[in-house]
Parts: C-alpha cells; structure tokens; sequence
C-alpha cells in the first residue's frame, strides 16, 4: 500500500523533501553499480512497519517493477504530499535507487540560483546544457515549480473551493455581526428604566456605562471562548481537506473575533450613552 518511485542522489532534498535518518542513495547505487538493495521510507510508513524500533538498517520485502527482494532501509524522510489531492488521504511512499526502479517517465528537478524574473534566461540556460549532454533528450513541459503548481488542475478546484468557501464566511461573518449588534442595540434600550434608578440612587453616567460595558464584555468573552473552542474542533476535523494552509489560522480567527467584538462593543456602546444623557425622572416612566 505505497508508492514506489525511483531517483538519484539530491532529488528529494530539491523537491522540499528532508532526510530525517540515515542519508540519501548515492550516485553508485542509483546506476546500479552497487550490489545491495537499499531503500528510503517517508516517515509514516517507517512509523507503520516500525512502530516500535527505528527504520533505518532494518529489512523489508519489497517487489519492484524489475525485481523482488529484501531492501535495508538506509533513510527515512519527511512525509510529503504529491498533489491536493493527496493532502485528503495521504499515501505512503518507498524510495529505491533508480536503477532499481527504472520508468521512461522521469522527472528531473534542479534548483535555479536567479531571481524569479531570470526564471526564462535560465531555464533557456538548463536547456541548452541538457540537450548538449544528449541531443535526443525529450524536454518535456521545462518550466519553474511556481508554474506547474499553477495551471495544476487539481489544486485550482481546491482553489476554486477555498475562495467559494471563503466568500461564504465573510457572508456568514457579516450576518452573525449584524445579529451580534442587532440584539445588543435592543437589549439595552430595554434597561433605560433601570439605568434611570441606578442615576436616581446617585450612579453617575461613568458608573452606569461602566456596569453596562463590563456585562457586556463578560457576554463576549464567554460566547467567544465557545465560538472558537468550535471553530478548533471544526478546524481538527477539516484538516484532512485543507491544502497549504493550516487547521489553526490565527489571522482568520483573530479577524472574526475582532468583527465581532466589535458589532457588540459598537451596539452596547451607543444605547448606553444614550440612556445615560436621559434625566432620570424620564428614565423612571420609561415602559
């Protein structure tokens, strides 16, 4: 149940990949001039298979496109999604030397030392360099990561989604604002009678709008400590489905709790100074 890939000394460590134990192929086992069989594991398949013990010098079964046989484990290294679509239900992945594991499809990956706007100078450099060590080298689709990401038509649905999904909450945050400051604008009003007895008993307007201020505030904390112990579990539960972004955004979260801290501070703030500039005789008869 993994995905069996072939490469050459440098490619994972290029592709953002790290060697967390052990080390990498090297250059004689990746021609095959090498005779033992040796392979690298992502970290949760070495987690799987040795759970209990570390990965690297152990021995595995393993059946390659070419040959079958026991593997030593030389490497481990980081967990790593393909596409978006592997964010979701990651698979495991098994490294082996390229000569173990040939395929006429190959990727090659290398690093570019320019600017991003050098990016065609070079890649016109990587070519032509490429094509001097072979001439009948099919260079296929030769162009910067930033672009194969882009017109990758799996991550533009994730894409697509998350700016949907995005809207929707803005939507969702603007509604439960105009909630928040809708209920606290008619709750207070509603007090202006008690307002009234608490500046006929000698509460000045800073005593009353204080009191008012500190209940609200208490509400808040409250329904927003709730709010957001939800939004985390939400967030937990999501995680399987979110692409470079992660199940905890303090800026998202930050941001709701502000619009809405916000709507309900506005909403108590205006009511209460009106109610405190009432003469308290006209407070009293206040039904």
């Amino acid at each position: 149940g993994a995905v069996l890939a072939g490469i050459t000394p440098g490619f994972l460590p290029t592709i953002g990949v790290r060697v967390l134990r052990g080390r990498d192929v090297t250059e004689a086992e990746a021609r095959g001039l090498a005779p033992a069989r040796v392979c690298l594991l992502d970290e949760g398949m070495a987690a799987r298979l040795f759970p209990r013990a570390d990965a690297v010098g152990q021995r595995i079964a393993l059946r390659t496109p070419d040959e079958a046989g026991e593997y030593e484990v030389v490497g481990v290294v980081s967990a790593h999604a393909q596409d978006a679509a592997d964010v979701a239900h990651p698979l495991r992945r098994i490294y082996v030397p390229l000569a173990q594991a040939w395929s006429p499809q190959l990727f090659f990956g290398f690093e570019l030392g320019g600017a991003p706007a050098a990016d065609s100078t070079l890649l016109a450099t990587a070519r032509r360099e490429l094509l001097a060590l072979d001439p009948a080298l099919p260079l296929l689709n030769l162009r910067p990561f930033s672009d194969h990401l882009a017109d990758n038509f799996t991550l533009w649905q994730t894409r697509l989604g998350g700016a949907v999904f995005g809207l929707f909450g803005l939507l969702a945050l603007t509604l439960a604002s105009i909630g928040v400051y809708g209920v606290k604008a008619y709750a207070v009003p509603r007090r202006t009678r008690e307002i009234g007895i608490r500046m006929a008993l000698g509460a000045d307007r800073a005593n009353v709008l204080s009191l008012v201020l500190r209940q609200t505030v208490a509400q808040l904390v409250a329904a927003l400590a709730v709010g957001a112990a939800l939004s985390l579990a939400c967030g937990q539960a999501l995680a399987g489905y979110l692409v470079n972004v992660g199940r905890f955004d303090p800026v998202a979260f930050g941001f709701a709790a502000a619009c809405l801290a916000a709507a309900s501070l506005l909403a108590t703030l205006g009511p209460a100074l009106r109610a405190t500039r009432v003469d308290p005789l006209k407070a009293l008869r206040t039904e």
